[in-house]
C-alpha cells in the first residue's frame, strides 16, 4: 500500500506537466492529492504529500500553505525522518521567506542546514548556507551575511550556486564599502558565466542578460571607488551586448549609466547627450521613474553650470512627471527633486519657495525613512539659511543632517540585538528539541524492554519480575536525572535571558553614571573660564584662558566618544565632516603643548607650507588629538633640543588635498626591535616608562586608529640617541571660507541684553552648579532668579509664582528632573503647564536625551555649557532673539579687590578668590555660607553613621562635596570621594573614615571664622 500511494503520488505530479497550465487541472491535482492523503496509512508518505501540497498551493494563501507544512514537519520529528524532517525545515524557511519575516526565517533554514551536516548531504548544506546568507543581507546584518556565504564556497558548490553566491558577496562588499573585495568577487563570477557561455555553442538571452547585469554591478562599484574610465568600459560593455537583445530598459539602463560617469567625471556636455538619450528610452518605455529620475540629474547639471532658467525648467518637469506617476507620487524620486528645487531657488535668492520645497522632502524623508535623502535636505537647508543671514537657523539645521549621521549608529545597534536574539531562540530551540528527543529515546527503549519481558514472562518468572524491576528504577533514575538537568538548563536560560534583557540597561545606566560624574568637574573648568574670560583679563591671562577653553572643548569631544561605550565596541566611531582651520588646528597644539615644553626647556615650533590650503573639511578635533598624542610624547621623552610639527603638501587637485603631518623631536629614541611594539593597547618601550614618565600606554594606539579612519596610515622612524620622528599622509576635502565664518559666528557669545526682565527658575540639587549659572546669568542679563533644591521643590514653587523658563537638572534626589517635568506638564492647569523647561545634563547618551523629549522638556544644555549656549536656549524657548556678536564684555567694576590669600592649614582660599574676583566681600558671602552649612551637615551625616544608612550618607557627601571644594580643603574632598564610594559598595569602612573627616571639616570651620 505504501508503494502504490506513492507512485500515485508520483504520477499525479509528474505524469501530466502540460496539463498544470490550466487552473481547473491545478485544483483537480490539489484535490487529488487531499484524497490521497486521507487514504495513505503511512506517515512519511503523508509528509512526502503534505509538502507536495505546500508547493502547489498558491501562495497568497498563507494560511493553508503554513498548515500544510507546518503538520508534514510534525509528522517527520515524530517518526524521526532524518530526511523528512530536513525538507519540512527547508520549506519552513522557504514559508517564512515569502512573507518576509526574515528572523523565523533564518531559524529554520539553520535547523535545515543542521539536518544536512548530519547527513552529509553537501548540496543541501550549500542551499541552506545561500538562503541564510541572503536573509542576513536582507535585514542589513552584512558580518553574518558574508560569513554564511563564504561558509558555501568552502563546500565547492555546483558552478550556478558559486556563480549566484560569489554575486551575493559581491552586493554585501558592495554595501559595506569594501570595494576590492566587491569586484573581487563579481570577477568570479563572470569567470564562472564566460566558462558557461564559452561551453555552449550559442548563448541563450538569459545569459545574456545575466552578463548585462553583472557589468552594471561592477560599473556601479567602480562609480563608488571614483574610477569613472572602468566604469565607462563596464557602461559601454552593457550597451554592446544589448545589441543582440535589443531591449530599450537595457538602454536606458546603459545610458543614464554612461551619463552619471560623465557628471561625476563634470564633463557636463557628454552627460547631458546621454542621460537625453536615456529620456528617449525611458519614454518610448514609458517608465516615469526613469523620466523623473534623468530630468532630475539634468537639472542639477544645469545647476552647477550656472543656469537656473534651465536648471528650473529641467527640476519642475522631474516633478510635474513625478506627481504622475501614480496616485500616490514616487516616494523615493519626490524628495530628490524637491531638494533640487531648494537649491536652486536659493540660487535663485528665493529663499521662501527654497525653504518650502526642503521642508516637503524632509517631510517625506522623515515618512519613508529616507536618512540619507533628509540629510541631503537638511544640508541644503542649512545653506539656504545661510544665504539669508541666520546663522541660529542654519546651525540647527546642519546639527539636525549631524544627527541623522549619528542615527546609523542606532539602527546597527538594533540590527545586533535582532541577531542575538534570533541566535538565543536558535540555541534555546536546539536544548529543548535534543532533551526531548533524549526522553523519547528512553521512552522507546523502555517499550521494547516491557514488550520483550511480556513475550519471556511464562520462561523467566520471577527473575523477569526482578529485571523488569530493576528497569523500572533505573527509569526512574534517568528520570529524575534527565528533570534536574531540564530544570538546571531552564534555570540556566531564564538567567542568560534576564542577564540579555538588562545588560543594556545596565550599561546605559553604568554610562550616565560616569558621564554625570566626569561632566560636573568639566562644568566647573569650562563655566569658570568662560565667566573669567567676560571680566577682561591681561592679555597675558587672556592667552591662558584661551587655551583652557580649547582644551577643555578638546577634552569633552573626547568624552563624549569614550562613554559611548556601545558605538566602540560596535566599530562605529565616526568622523566629523566640518569646516575647520588648518592653521588654527595646529596653533591650539602649540598653546597646548608649549606650557610643557618651557617647563623642559624645549624650543616648540610648527612649520606649514606656504601653498597650502587653509580651510579643509574634516574633523579638527581627532587631528588634534593625534597631535597632540604624538607632541605630548615627543617633549616627554625628550630632555634637551626641540619638538617639531611639520605640514607638507604632498599632491592636490581641484577638490582635495593630501597633507603629511610629521612630528619630530632629538630625544632618547627607540631600538629597532622595539618599534613594533609602539602601537599595541598599554604598550610602552620600556616597563619602567610608565613609572618614570607616567600614562597608560593607549595614546599610540587611538592614533593610529583615528589616523586609519581618516584614511591615513601612520609610521615611525627612529634610532637610540638620534630622536624620532612619526609622521602620517591623510587626503583632505577642501573646506569653505563662509562656511568656517558662518560656523564661528554661530558659536560666539550671546549678547544676553534679549533675556532682560525674564524670571528664570534654576532646579538643581548641586550648589556649585547653581551657582556657575546664576554668576553666567547674571553677568550677561538683567533677569530674575530663583532656585531650587530638586524636582519637587520646583513644582511648589512654580504653583507659587510664575516663570518664564526653567533650568531642570535631571538628576536630583527627592524628584528628578524627568518626572518634575512630566508632573507640569500633566497636573498644573494652563498656563503654567506651557512653562518652558531646558533640560541641564551631563549625560550626552541618546536614551537620556530621548528621555528628555519624551518628559516634554523643550530642549537641553550640555554640562558643562557655554553661556552663549545657555543664552540661546532660553532665548529659543522665550521667543526671544539672542544676537550674537564678537565683542560683548561687560562694563567694568570697582572692585574693592585684595590681595591672593595665602593658604593656612588645611584651607586654601585662592580658589575661592579667583572665583569672586578678589571681591573680600563675595569671598565672605560664600565663607558664611559655608560655615552655616556646616551644623546641619554634621547632623545629617552622623544621623546616617547611627542608623548605618549608607545610602543617605553617600548623599550627604556628595553634596557636600563642592563646598569642601570652594573653600579649597583638598584633602577633605578627596575623603569625601573614597567614603562615598565606599558606601555606593556597601563596605562598612565607610564608618571608619568619618571621625577623621569630622576632625577636618571642623579645622575648617576655625580656621575659616577668622577670615569673617
Amino acid at each position: 500500500m505504501r508503494h502504490l500511494n506513492i507512485g500515485i503520488a508520483i504520477c499525479l505530479i509528474f505524469l501530466f506537466p502540460a496539463l498544470l497550465l490550466s487552473q481547473g487541472i491545478q485544483t483537480h491535482l490539489i484535490d487529488s492529492l487531499k484524497r490521497v492523503l486521507t487514504t495513505s496509512k503511512e506517515d512519511s508518505n503523508k509528509v512526502n504529500i503534505l509538502i507536495t501540497l505546500y508547493e502547489k498551493t498558491d501562495r497568497t494563501d498563507t494560511l493553508k500553505r503554513f498548515q500544510y507544512i507546518n503538520t508534514a514537519k510534525m509528522l517527520a520529528e515524530n517518526l524521526n525522518w532524518q530526511k523528512g524532517k530536513m525538507y519540512t525545515y527547508h520549506f519552513l524557511g522557504d514559508y517564512y521567506n515569502n512573507i518576509s519575516d526574515y528572523p523565523k526565517m533564518i531559524f529554520w533554514f539553520q535547523k535545515y542546514l543542521l539536518q544536512a551536516e548530519k547527513l552529509n548531504d553537501v548540496v543541501n548544506q550549500s542551499n541552506a548556507l545561500l538562503a541564510i546568507g541572503l536573509a542576513y543581507e536582507n535585514i542589513g546584518d552584512y558580518d553574518s551575511s558574508i560569513i554564511y556565504l563564504k561558509r558555501n564556497l568552502v563546500l565547492k558548490p555546483r558552478a550556478e550556486i558559486e556563480f549566484e553566491v560569489l554575486g551575493n558577496l559581491g552586493v554585501v562588499y558592495g554595501k559595506l564599502g569594501d570595494f576590492l573585495n566587491a569586484l573581487g568577487c563579481y570577477e568570479g563570477s563572470y569567470k564562472i558565466l564566460s566558462q558557461k557561455i564559452n561551453a555552449s555553442p550559442k548563448s541563450d538571452a538569459y545569459d545574456t542578460a545575466t552578463l548585462i547585469g553583472l557589468f552594471n554591478s561592477i560599473a556601479e562599484v567602480y562609480l563608488s571607488m571614483a574610477d569613472y574610465n572602468k566604469a565607462l568600459i563596464n557602461y559601454d560593455k552593457i550597451l554592446e551586448l544589448n545589441r543582440v537583445l535589443k531591449n530599450k530598459g537595457v538602454d536606458l539602463l546603459g545610458n543614464i549609466g554612461v551619463g552619471k560617469c560623465y557628471q561625476m567625471r563634470r564633463d557636463y556636455v557628454e552627460a547631458t547627450r546621454f542621460y537625453e538619450k536615456g529620456l528617449i528610452d525611458a519614454k518610448g518605455i514609458n517608465n516615469l521613474s526613469y523620466q523623473s529620475s534623468i530630468l532630475n540629474e539634468m537639472g542639477n547639471i544645469e545647476l552647477e553650470t550656472g543656469h537656473l532658467d534651465n536648471a528650473l525648467a529641467d527640476a519642475l518637469q522631474s516633478l510635474e512627471v513625478t506627481e504622475k506617476n501614480s496616485q500616490t507620487p514616487d516616494a523615493d524620486q519626490l524628495p530628490k527633486t524637491y531638494t533640487t528645487l531648494g537649491r536652486i531657488y536659493t540660487q535663485k535668492r528665493d529663499f521662501l519657495k527654497a525653504e518650502n520645497y526642503l521642508q516637503k522632502a524632509i517631510a517625506i524623508c522623515k515618512k519613508t525613512g529616507a536618512i540619507d535623502k533628509e540629510k541631503e535636505a537638511w544640508m541644503a537647508l542649512s545653506n539656504t539659511y545661510e544665504q539669508t543671514n541666520e546663522p541660529a537657523r542654519a546651525f540647527a539645521a546642519y546639527k539636525n543632517y549631524i544627527a541623522l549621521r549619528d542615527s546609523v549608529y542606532s539602527a546597527d545597534k538594533a540590527k545586533e540585538l535582532t541577531r542575538t536574539e534570533m541566535q538565543g531562540e536558535f540555541d534555546r530551540q536546539q536544548l529543548q528539541d535534543s532533551l526531548t528527543q533524549a526522553k523519547k529515546d528512553v521512552n522507546a527503549r523502555l517499550e521494547i524492554q516491557r514488550q520483550r519481558g511480556l513475550k519471556y514472562a511464562g520462561f523467566a518468572g520471577l527473575a523477569l519480575v526482578l529485571l523488569l524491576s530493576f528497569f523500572i528504577y533505573r527509569n526512574y533514575n534517568n528520570e529524575k536525572k534527565a528533570n534536574i538537568i531540564i530544570k538546571a538548563e531552564k534555570e540556566n536560560a531564564e538567567i542568560q535571558r534576564l542577564r540579555a534583557e538588562h545588560s543594556e540597561q545596565f550599561k546605559q545606566q553604568f554610562l550616565a553614571n560616569m558621564s554625570h560624574e566626569i561632566r560636573t568637574p568639566m562644568n566647573a573648568v569650562s563655566g569658570m573660564t568662560d565667566l573669567l574670560l567676560d571680566k577682561g583679563p591681561r592679555p597675558d591671562q587672556q592667552n591662558y584662558l584661551q587655551v583652557i577653553s580649547k582644551s577643555s572643548d578638546i577634552l569633552l569631544h573626547i568624552i563624549n566618544d569614550i562613554l559611548d561605550l556601545s558605538k566602540i565596541e560596535a566599530g562605529k566611531l565616526e568622523l566629523e565632516q566640518i569646516d575647520f582651520s588648518l592653521v588654527d588646528t595646529i596653533q591650539q597644539v602649540k598653546d597646548t603643548l608649549s606650557i610643557k615644553s618651557e617647563e623642559k626647556g624645549l624650543q616648540l615650533s610648527s612649520h606649514i607650507d606656504t601653498n597650502v590650503a587653509n580651510v579643509l573639511l574634516g574633523d579638527p578635533y581627532r587631528l588634534n588629538q593625534v597631535l597632540m598624542n604624538l607632541g605630548g610624547n615627543a617633549i616627554k621623552f625628550t630632555d634637551r633640543g626641540c619638538v617639531e610639527i611639520n605640514i607638507k603638501k604632498i599632491a592636490e587637485d581641484d577638490a582635495h588635498v593630501s597633507l603629511q603631518f610629521a612630528v619630530l623631536d632629538t630625544g632618547t629614541g627607540i631600538a629597532e626591535d622595539k618599534l613594533n611594539k609602539l602601537f599595541g593597547n598599554f604598550n610602552q618601550v620600556n616597563t619602567s616608562d610608565s613609572r618614570k614618565y607616567g600614562g597608560t600606554g593607549l595614546g599610540l594606539s587611538i592614533s593610529k586608529q583615528l589616523v586609519e579612519l581618516m584614511g591615513g596610515n601612520i609610521s615611525v622612524e627612529s634610532k637610540p640617541g638620534s630622536g624620532t620622528t612619526f609622521s602620517f599622509v591623510i587626503s583632505f576635502p577642501k573646506g569653505s571660507e563662509q562656511r568656517l565664518r558662518n560656523r564661528i559666528l554661530s558659536e560666539q557669545k550671546a549678547d544676553g541684553s534679549a533675556l532682560k526682565g525674564l524670571r528664570i527658575l534654576i532646579a538643581d540639587d548641586n550648589e556649585y552648579n547653581r551657582l556657575v549659572a546664576y554668576e553666567a546669568l547674571h553677568s550677561k542679563a538683567d533677569v530674575t532668579i530663583d532656585e531650587a533644591l530638586n524636582g519637587r521643590e520646583a513644582i511648589e514653587m512654580l504653583k507659587q509664582k510664575d516663570y518664564d523658563v526653567i533650568l531642570m537638572d535631571v538628576q536630583m534626589p527627592v524628584m528628578n528632573g524627568w518626572d518634575a517635568t512630566r508632573a507640569i506638564r500633566d497636573t498644573l492647569p494652563f498656563p503654567k503647564n506651557q512653562t518652558p523647561v531646558i533640560a541641564l545634563t551631563a549625560s550626552m547618551l541618546r536614551n537620556d536625551l530621548d528621555k528628555c523629549t519624551q518628559a516634554g522638556m523643550n530642549t537641553y544644555v550640555p554640562k558643562p555649557f557655554k553661556t552663549w549656549q545657555l543664552i540661546t536656549a532660553i532665548a529659543d524657548v522665550t521667543g526671544r532673539k539672542a544676537t550674537n556678536i564678537s565683542n560683548s564684555l561687560p562694563a567694568d567694576k570697582t572692585v574693592n579687590a585684595s590681595s591672593p590669600p595665602t593658604p593656612s592649614g588645611i584651607t586654601d582660599l585662592n580658589y575661592l578668590y579667583k572665583f569672586c574676583e578678589g571681591e573680600e566681600e563675595r569671598m565672605k558671602k560664600y565663607i558664611l555660607l559655608y560655615l552655616k552649612a556646616v551644623p546641619a551637615f554634621k547632623e545629617k551625616i552622623q544621623t546616617a553613621a547611627e542608623n548605618t544608612d549608607m545610602e543617605e550618607m553617600a548623599l550627604q557627601l556628595h553634596s557636600f562635596k563642592p563646598k569642601w571644594m570652594m573653600m579649597g580643603i583638598k584633602n577633605t574632598t578627596e575623603l569625601a570621594g573614597k567614603m562615598e564610594q565606599l558606601c555606593k559598595e556597601k563596605n562598612i569602612a565607610a564608618f571608619l573614615q568619618l571621625p577623621a573627616l569630622i576632625e577636618q571639616t571642623d579645622q575648617s570651620v576655625e580656621e575659616l571664622k577668622d577670615k569673617c
